[in-house]
């Protein structure tokens, strides 16, 4: 296994679509941001608005869309499921 040649799976991650472009970004994420966790479920429960530090309800947000996947070592978003 070399981590500085192959890509692996680091967390799963959420990808929110705003329109808007934020900093310190995964390098293929142009608009909106990455949020990363240990459970899916643990991403939803601390997820916060950046601008207003108020829990984001993503029914009331105007967003392009949301993007389940993952984060890697390559500081790469990978949307989709990995088969086993």
């Amino acid at each position: 296994m070399d981590l500085k040649k192959d890509e692996w799976i680091i967390c799963p991650a959420l990808w929110i679509d705003d329109g808007e472009i934020h900093a310190n970004q995964p390098e293929n994420i142009e608009t909106g941001y990455v949020v990363y966790g240990n459970h899916i479920a643990d991403i939803f429960f601390r997820m916060t608005n950046r601008k207003t530090g108020k829990p984001v309800n993503l029914k009331e947000q105007k967003l392009n869309r949301v993007h389940e996947g993952y984060y890697t070592n390559f500081n790469r978003f990978i949307e989709g499921l990995i088969d086993h």
